[in-house]
């Protein structure tokens, strides 16, 4: 019985080291970019700019958008051709076309340039009706209202409190 139970344990380690180094194997084949997104002006970082990798061979996308610090790290794609696109809005878009061969990792730091053009001014008016339509600080509430207020008591206390915009406070006893 321990003999059997011997040959048992070494075809599991044998099992699991062969899977490790499959494993690794295939990781190893996996490329990475990695590297920070700032503005031209100030140097600072570019937190939510647009990260995107093509594949130039079969046009699988990846990507992702920069950190708070405009950091980023895709991994795990296959070697080949991409273009890296990094775009932010309000700023020219960075186009490049890179190699990647198996197992490498590469650092692409990219400084955008503002667009002047992008920054222009937009201004969208609505007409007056619906909440846009209100004037600050005053609604106008009609009898039938009062029935849709979802409390057994329909009065105006408990109908005000379901407005939005308003806030109350006190003794509820």
């Amino acid at each position: 019985m321990l003999f059997y139970t011997k040959k048992i344990c070494l075809l599991i380690l044998l099992t699991s080291s062969l899977w490790l180094q499959l494993s690794a194997g295939v990781v190893a084949q996996t490329a990475t970019i990695q590297g920070i997104i700032t503005s031209e002006e100030a140097g600072l970082p570019l937190e939510g700019a647009n990260i995107m990798l093509e594949n130039l061979g079969d046009g699988t996308l990846y990507g992702m958008a920069a950190g708070s610090n405009g950091l980023y790290q895709l991994s795990g794609f296959s070697p080949g051709e991409y273009e890296l696109r990094v775009s932010f809005v309000g700023y020219i878009t960075y186009n490049d076309t890179l190699t990647f061969g198996a197992g490498q990792r590469r650092t692409v730091s990219v400084t955008l340039a503002a667009d002047e053009e992008q920054l222009e001014v937009l201004t969208i008016t609505t007409p007056g009706t619906g909440a846009a339509g209100l004037v600050a600080g005053r609604q106008r509430v009609k009898a039938d209202d009062f029935r849709r207020v979802p409390s057994p008591a329909a009065d105006l206390t408990s109908y005000l409190q379901t407005m939005p915009g308003v806030v109350s406070s006190g003794d509820r006893g």
